[in-house]
């Protein structure tokens, strides 16, 4: 690119910010946002173009540091006045795509008063009154639906029914309905029988069926008098709880309102007043009658056939599944309450679906799917109509999933949406969501006194809530977060005092979700206070239920981002152990809390019954050492945010060091070691000089026996899993391969499964996999033919012995569908994959190999569907393909990609890449990888043989190869 820019008379970031505009001109998001992480200008000149690139990104992959990241970059393009204009529209659409209209409505205010240019106003004056765009009331709609109803086939009359189907039905129907039942008027009921038959045929939803019928029933008797009494209890009630947040008040009159819709012979509405009380259930702290009666409910509407409170009762029973901390559950019920909801066009009650799915997806860690969902609604809401109460709540929630994805700057923004939009709403739920929420993330970014002022307000608000139900069931979530705020603003006693109020109202509620988080603010005051026992006793309490919650959960991508989220009990826990001196027990609680779902999967191997591990046998240092074999030293790590523990073991003892290096200087220094390799230039001196450094940092104080080591296996954590090891090197300039064998495993307990022997079957064979016919569309960048592979298939061929050769499999072109592969699998001892991989960081598990498509698969093996295979005879996995080693490195985890997937099936071994590759020198690495290990080499001694024959290539050749798993 150097020489290029040169030739146009750029230096390189000027050329690569004119490529950055190419590619965002040609909407191509996905090479643009690539560009982001070369060397750009520093001037906020161009800064603008690179907001745009961070948020069309951003709406694409819905991560929440993408969209902060985008925010940044166009504030600071506000302060150069060549940039501004431009910035403050772009601030103000991202705003408006984001859902955040009050922000949106200012940006577009101060942009309007700025701008000159008669185009730019109009396309402005366009985005803004959509803004204010509000939807037909009711009357409209009763009128709309009236003259289109003689011919209901029209397109117009499908079209206006698509989009208001479920307001017709819940709100303008019902209106009508009780005016009727005093008028009689027959063209009136029989316009509303119409309406009915449209909800059975679009939806299969009986429910204003059946209330034409009751009503048709009652003026036939002379009982409109007493159920149109009935209608107003219950309109009563509703607005008392939920509207007034009053459920005490409510529940008589839900209950009373019920049994006379009983006695009229009124099913319908009598199903209208159980849900009011199963609302009035959500607000007890106990959870048994929510259960009861929710579940009575929905065997009502399924029995019934009404297809709307059937999605209600599921959307109540998702509420429940998350206060008894099974999020997944929560997923799949809101899932379901969806398409009900869809099928009717009932705008307002998806939207209060996507609220609680959002939480469901927040609550097993995955922000980029809950901040989805939220704008997903607060859109839905703009286009749909939506109250500030709605508007709040989402706001609030998506505030919550920014701070859980660190995205702190655009959690206050949202927080302060929520707050602005909850002022003045009877329920004071939502402002007290919202002031506790700015409480937290003023803390985040380091605003104590703004953090304490709105957490003063969040208390005052509590205490002034009069309905005491109301007010326990709020401080359920309020308490331990209100706990972990006065901690951190330095009261650990009012934090003791508040956690110990809310371990009341917990056990009282049985609401699982936040015992972890009471658990570890009880710790760290005691720690605070210099009580080390107790803090160890509150740490272990809430590993425990840790471990039991876990095992509830059935599916991989559930268990890892649950565990994720609060596997820093263990590591708290281990570093009071370090303090007394005993690293024998810290290092055993760090490996507990390390590649828990690839000890599950391996475990499945033999047990297929979720059981706990016993922590006792299975992570202590003594019986870990017992098992590991005398040429093997484990360098172990634990990251922290000032400082990395390092452990070293052996068959011999277990020796401890604090680094003093913490997360963000490695991080850092991994980014700049990786660019060099992956933006190699013809000066390789930086990039040793950063090896080198890293080297000083990470190996040489562990004082490894480097030269008598037969073979070294590292345990990463945190951002070290994304470094290229071997690109490090001594003060002498030897690169570790030249120095030991190594392979990298994310647990010492997940190598010694490894290392375990196993009964292989006799008809292992030899698979190879290559050439595969691509058909699906990858964004942005097509993936070249691979020349290179097919001679990494002839190299292997002619290396198999006799034996070998009679039990090769060869997969290439059409063969290499996603069914043969898995299939050749099954009993393959020895797998070489040729193909195209392509990591998705965001997603991990849906990285991918890319194989031809077949007409029930688009051709892509992900690692979520390998993480599910049991492949026991598979010793050695080859993954001659890109990013195959890469992976989001979640606590508890590590990095859940294509490498690790392969261990978790059953792999003893796995070679894959860090990074892109290119298809020549992965020929040449190959083929004498395979010659060591053929000649009896393990697999990290072959590649430590290879790698040392490709030493006078460039490092990015040969150094983002890694051995993963058994050495």
């Amino acid at each position: 690119m150097a020489t290029v820019a040169a030739a146009a008379g750029l230096d390189p970031t000027q050329y690569n910010h004119l490529l950055l505009w190419q590619n965002l001109a040609a909407g191509e998001i996905q090479t643009a946002r690539r560009r982001l992480s070369d060397p750009l200008p520093g001037t906020t000149t161009w800064a603008n173009d690179a907001g745009v690139a961070h948020g069309e990104w951003a709406l694409c992959q819905g991560q929440p540091e993408d969209f902060e990241a985008a925010l940044n970059s166009l504030t600071s393009a506000l302060d150069n006045t060549d940039s501004a204009l431009t910035a403050r529209f772009n601030r103000a659409v991202l705003f408006q795509r984001l859902g955040l209209s009050d922000h949106a409505e200012a940006e577009w205010v101060a942009y309007l008063a700025a701008e000159t240019d008669a185009a730019w106003l109009a396309v402005a004056q366009r985005h803004r009154a959509r803004l204010a765009h509000q939807p037909p009331d009711e009357a409209q709609l009763w009128e709309t639906f009236t003259t289109l109803a003689p011919d209901p086939k029209t397109p117009a009359m499908q079209a206006f029914l698509a989009q208001h189907l479920g307001k017709l039905v819940s709100h303008t129907a019902i209106a009508q309905s009780e005016r009727l039942a005093t008028s009689g008027d027959a063209k009136q009921m029989a316009q509303l029988q119409q309406l009915a038959e449209v909800a059975k045929d679009q939806a299969n939803d009986h429910w204003m069926n059946d209330l034409i019928q009751a009503l048709g029933n009652l003026r036939t008797t002379g009982q409109g008098a007493a159920w149109l009494a009935a209608r107003q209890e219950l309109h009563q009630a509703r607005q008392h709880y939920p509207i007034e947040g009053k459920p005490t008040v409510a529940e008589p009159l839900y209950a009373h309102a019920r049994q006379t819709f009983l006695d009229l012979g009124d099913v319908a509405s009598a199903a209208e007043a159980d849900l009011g009380l199963v609302y009035c259930a959500v607000q007890r702290p106990e959870t048994t009658s929510l259960d009861r009666l929710s579940a009575a409910l929905l065997t009502l509407a399924r029995e019934r056939r009404y297809a709307r409170l059937e999605g209600q009762a599921l959307r109540v029973r998702a509420q429940l599944a998350l206060r008894q901390a099974n999020a997944a559950l929560a997923t799949t019920h809101c899932q379901a309450a969806l398409a009900r909801f869809r099928a009717l066009a009932d705008w307002e009650e998806v939207q209060r679906t996507l609220l609680i799915l959002s939480d469901a997806y927040e609550r097993q860690g995955d922000s980029r799917s809950a901040l989805t969902t939220l704008r997903e609604l607060l859109v839905t809401g703009l286009e749909q109509g939506t109250n500030p109460r709605r508007h709040s709540q989402a706001c609030a929630f998506a505030a919550r999933t920014c701070a859980a994805a660190g995205a702190f700057e655009l959690g206050i923004i949202f927080a302060d949406e929520a707050r602005t939009a909850a002022t003045g709403q009877a329920f004071p739920a939502f402002q007290l969501d919202a002031e506790i929420l700015l409480a937290v993330l003023g803390i985040k970014v380091g605003r104590p006194a703004e953090a304490a002022a709105a957490l003063e307000r969040a208390e005052t608000m509590l205490a002034g809530i009069e309905d005491p139900r109301t007010r326990d069931v709020l401080a359920l979530d309020f308490l331990p977060t209100a706990a972990w705020c006065r901690l951190e603003l330095g009261d650990p006693v009012a934090a003791l005092r508040l956690c110990a109020t809310a371990a009341d109202n917990l056990r009282q509620g049985q609401h699982d979700a936040y015992w972890p988080l009471v658990q570890s603010v009880r710790s760290a005051a005691h720690l605070a206070l210099g009580d080390d026992r107790a803090a160890e006793a509150d740490l272990q309490a809430g590993i425990r239920w840790l471990e039991a919650a876990r095992l509830r959960l059935t599916k991989t991508p559930d268990r890892q981002r649950f565990f994720h989220r609060h596997a820093d009990l263990y590591e708290r826990l281990a570093h009071i152990w370090l303090k007394r001196g005993a690293s024998d027990k810290a290092f055993a609680w760090l490996e507990r809390a390390r590649a828990r779902t690839l000890l599950d999967r391996r475990q499945a191997l033999s047990n297929p019954a979720p059981t706990p591990i016993d922590a006792s046998q299975a992570f202590s240092v003594q019986a870990q050492q017992k098992r590991l074999p005398s040429d093997i030293v484990i360098a172990a790590y634990a990251v922290g945010a000032d400082q990395t523990e390092g452990f070293v073991l052996d068959r011999h003892g277990l020796r401890h060091r604090t680094l003093p290096v913490g997360r963000e200087q490695l991080n850092r220094d991994i980014l700049a070691l990786t660019r060099a390799l992956t933006h190699p230039s013809d000066d390789p001196q930086p990039l040793r000089q950063t090896g080198q450094r890293l080297y000083a940092t990470l190996i040489a104080p562990l004082d490894l026996p480097l030269e008598t080591t037969r073979r070294l296996v590292i345990v990463p954590d945190g951002p070290l899993h994304a470094l290229p090891w071997a690109a490090l090197c001594d003060t002498q300039a030897r690169w570790l391969p030249e120095q030991t064998p190594f392979s990298i495993c994310p647990s010492v307990a997940a190598l010694i499964q490894a290392l375990e022997p196993r009964s292989l079957p006799h008809n292992q064979s030899v698979l190879m996999a290559t050439d595969a016919h691509l058909t699906f569309p990858v964004a942005a960048d097509a993936l070249p033919p691979l020349p290179g592979a097919r001679d990494e298939m002839l190299c292997l061929q002619a290396l198999l012995n006799a034996e070998q050769a009679k039990s090769v499999q060869v997969l290439a072109g059409e063969q290499v569908t996603k069914a043969n592969l898995l299939d050749a699998l099954q009993t393959a001892g020895l797998a070489h994959l040729a193909v195209h991989g392509v990591a998705m960081p965001n997603e991990p598990l849906q990285s991918a190999l890319y194989l031809t498509a077949a007409p029930t698969d688009d051709g892509r093996l992900t690692a979520a569907e390998i993480y599910e295979r049991s492949l026991p005879s598979l010793q050695l996995v080859v993954l001659s393909a890109c990013e195959s080693a890469l992976g989001a490195a979640l606590q508890g985890e590590g990095p859940t990609g294509l490498g690790q997937a392969f261990l978790a099936a059953g792999a003893a071994s796995v070679i894959a890449t860090l990074a892109r590759v290119d298809d020549r020198a992965m020929r040449d690495l190959m083929c004498a990888f395979h010659a060591a290990w053929q000649a009896g080499a393990s697999p990290s001694v072959a590649l430590q043989v290879a790698q040392r024959a490709c030493l006078g290539q460039h490092p990015a050749q040969w150094a983002v190869v890694v051995a993963l798993g058994a050495p």
